[in-house]
């Protein structure tokens, strides 16, 4: 299954048009410092549709997101397109990525089933440190200092 269908173009079954995506909104963790620095990451690259940093925490989510299990967003990284569309975990790092100029075509690769090991050791290794981090963050044998 592809993940990301080129927005905007008629499917090969029949004329409909899938409306354009041009603006995701990212639900993150403010407490999290992998999603603080996740956020920041994305912050500093071109983006090529207009991205909203949402804590997953705020008021803001509530309102706008009621039909959301907020909790499961504090587990996994969760995009929500202008269109209502909803990716969790990969999925929703793929679409982090093909939202900026620099790693459009990266994503598209994962998208396309390409590179699916890469993006899982990504996700997996993500998951597995903000876990540690949540859970009394490092001892002196970590040499990763997030801010």
């Amino acid at each position: 299954m592809n993940i990301l269908a080129a927005p905007g173009t008629a499917r090969p079954d029949g004329p409909r048009e899938r409306p354009q995506v041009r603006a995701l909104t990212v639900l993150y963790d403010s407490a999290c410092p992998v999603c603080r620095a996740a956020k920041s990451w994305l912050l500093m690259h071109r983006a090529l549709v207009e991205l909203r940093l949402v804590d997953v925490r705020s008021d803001l989510a509530r309102r706008r997101f009621p039909q959301l299990d907020l909790a499961g967003c504090l587990r996994e990284i969760t995009v929500v397109t202008d269109t209502g569309h909803v990716y969790r975990g990969d999925a929703a790092v793929v679409m982090c990525l093909w939202s900026l100029r620099r790693t459009r075509g990266l994503a598209l690769q994962m998208a396309r089933g390409r590179r699916g090991r890469f993006l899982g050791v990504i996700t997996g290794s993500t998951g597995w440190f903000r876990e540690m981090m949540l859970q009394g963050g490092c001892d002196d044998a970590c040499q990763t200092r997030l801010q």
